[in-house]
């Protein structure tokens, strides 16, 4: 008889597909269009106004001060009762949460204009005579954005990705277009960021209509039900978001502040590239999320049957996110120079290739480590558990940050990305030991093998290729890219089956038995 177990996704594995790609597609948009567009707003705005750029970004996230939660929310709890088929109550839901997201958001760009001037000064921009309009037309932006990902959300929770990722995709690539257009014809930072703000709200409203279609009358309305139902919940989401906007841009803030906009320009080419990893894989594993909500949710199976399930997912999305990540770090890794001088020229690789390689290893960590048991605690319920985890990470990596990057400049600002691995590691221990139960802890190391070994394979991959065929950047060479990419795909199927083996009882490796000591 089959079971949940034998298939990741309950509903079906064409649906649990679809998900994947349309998550992929998402997110890949977005690194693939700035690969041109990057260099098109560099020269054109210049380092100095493409790091203002890159710091817009990290302010935007500053409505997570007042983002409860919203997005997981609408994930969880539509997901739950759609798969009942009770739309109704998927709609209350929608409806409730809706309105806490016009108004949190209203409330957060309300305050961030008031505090615009304190803003310009101390993030060091008051020489610059477009700062005070660009930080208006952030807090512009931040209310359009919450509902652009609570509405993205709704549609993700009813099982359409395909939906939100048609028109988030669409809305993305609109909105660099006439960003790079817009710069071509030397309009400055502001009127880029008015695109931004057009091409948002339209988003919004089409979001808005798609998510009716499906759920029926979502109109953001009061519900004392709806918002007893996912009052505790949110709350702790709430409290996760607080903390990745600390992990996810407090570096990007401190070194505005104290280094300037021309080093988070070039910190900003890096992380860009480097967050690909794992905002990446964060993307398409996605789907994780609404599948262990659905499993646990579903009251006729016995418990053990469902952490079955659990453990199943957990296992292959865990792998899958490990081996993909570190192959592709230690790529960035190992080819950093090279990688900045095709994309930006040689004049940043010579300052920034130590950024991009350090970066690259710390992302591709941060996704093995943090992706699945992320997904997964938030899956089963344990919000609370996965907000107190956000917490002491941000809490790691804020002490961090705001200790290294004042004595080191940006080399302390990467340095500072790597403390929270060991907490991370005995987060998945407990997770796969206490919570989920029968998974090996070396499952939890996984990602230090896969470093060392693909570390070492593409380094020595490097040298003979710089012998077989000096050059002064292999990546230009079409023949190299189809070696490094046959390489990247073996070192994938590799790590997959090794750690397959692994976690089914094979005799871990002599350095992860001294690492789990």
């Amino acid at each position: 008889m089959r079971t949940e177990s034998t298939s990741f996704v309950g509903q079906g594995r064409q649906k649990g597909l679809r998900n994947v790609v349309w998550s992929a597609f998402d997110y890949a948009s977005v690194p693939l269009a700035m690969l041109f567009a990057t260099p098109v707003f560099i020269s054109q705005l210049g380092l100095e106004q493409y790091g203002v750029l890159v710091l817009v970004t990290s302010l935007v996230g500053f409505n997570a001060l007042f983002n409860f939660g919203f997005a997981d929310t609408a994930v969880k709890y539509v997901s739950q009762h759609m798969s009942s088929d009770d739309r109704r109550h998927a709609a209350e839901i929608v409806s409730a949460v809706g309105l806490l997201a016009l108004g949190s958001g209203l409330a957060t760009g309300g305050l961030f204009a008031l505090g615009v001037p304190l803003s310009v000064r101390a993030l060091g921009l008051s020489s610059l005579p477009y700062a005070t309009d660009t930080l208006y037309l952030v807090a512009a932006l931040m209310p359009l954005r919450i509902l652009e990902s609570f509405y993205v959300a709704a549609l993700r929770g009813s099982y359409r990705y395909d939906l939100a990722g048609a028109i988030a995709v669409s809305t993305k690539l609109i909105n660099i277009g006439l960003q790079v257009s817009l710069a071509l014809l030397g309009h400055d930072l502001p009127v880029l960021l008015l695109a931004t703000l057009a091409t948002v709200t339209v988003a919004d409203l089409v979001l808005f209509s798609f998510a009716s279609a499906k759920l029926g009358n979502i109109v953001p309305r009061f519900s004392r039900t709806a918002l007893g139902e996912i009052g505790h919940y949110s709350v702790w989401s709430w409290v996760q978001g607080v903390g990745g906007f600390i992990y996810f841009n407090l570096d990007r803030i401190l070194i505005a502040a104290f280094l300037g906009p021309t080093a988070i320009g070039l910190y900003g080419v890096c992380i860009q590239l480097a967050q690909t990893i794992h905002f990446g894989l964060a993307a398409v594993s996605h789907s994780l999320f609404p599948y262990i909500s659905t499993v646990i949710s579903r009251r006729t199976h016995d418990a053990d049957a469902r952490l079955t399930a659990v453990s199943a997912a957990y296992l292959t999305v865990g792998r899958a996110v490990s081996v993909t990540a570190v192959a592709t770090g230690s790529l960035m890794a190992v080819f950093s120079y090279e990688i900045l001088d095709l994309w930006v020229g040689a004049d940043i690789a010579d300052r920034a290739d130590y950024i991009l390689a350090i970066l690259s290893i710390a992302f591709a960590w941060v996704a093995s480590s943090s992706i699945v048991t992320y997904y997964t605690l938030n899956g089963m319920g344990f919000v609370r558990l996965q907000a107190v985890i956000s917490l002491i990470s941000a809490a790691v990596m804020g002490i961090a940050t705001g200790l290294f990057i004042p004595v080191f400049g940006l080399a302390g600002a990467v340095a500072a990305r790597f403390p929270d691995t060991v907490f991370r590691i005995a987060v998945r221990v407990y997770v796969g030991r206490s919570i989920i139960g029968g998974i090996s802890d070396w499952v939890s190391f996984d990602f230090i093998r896969l470093t060392l070994l693909s570390l070492g394979a593409w380094y020595t991959f490097r040298e003979l290729l710089q012998l077989l065929g000096p050059s002064n950047n292999v990546l230009k060479q079409p023949e190299d890219l189809v070696l490094i990419a046959m390489l990247w795909a073996g070192l994938i199927v590799l790590g997959f089956r090794m750690e397959t083996w692994i976690s089914s009882g094979g005799r871990p490796s002599i350095i992860s038995r001294w690492l789990a000591k």
